[in-house]
């Protein structure tokens, strides 16, 4: 009995989480969807290159257009 409720739980919270964020592009606040990744070209000079945030190394929590799949 208490896998199911320990289940339902995660279900009922992975929900709640969607609807915040939902509600955070709503309100109109921007989320970014690009992030910068600094390197060093041959020469050793920094160089900043523009990514996805797919390409970032973010968590789910950190990465406020990931939506749970339920």
């Amino acid at each position: 009995m208490f896998p199911a409720i320990l289940i339902l739980y995660i279900r009922h919270y992975l929900d709640k989480e969607n609807k915040r964020r939902d509600a955070l592009v709503a309100s109109g606040r921007e989320i970014q969807g690009t992030g910068v990744v600094e390197s060093t070209d041959g020469e050793g000079h920094l160089v900043d290159h523009v990514v996805d945030n797919n390409q970032l190394d973010l968590t789910d929590r950190e990465n406020l257009t990931f939506r749970y799949v339920l």
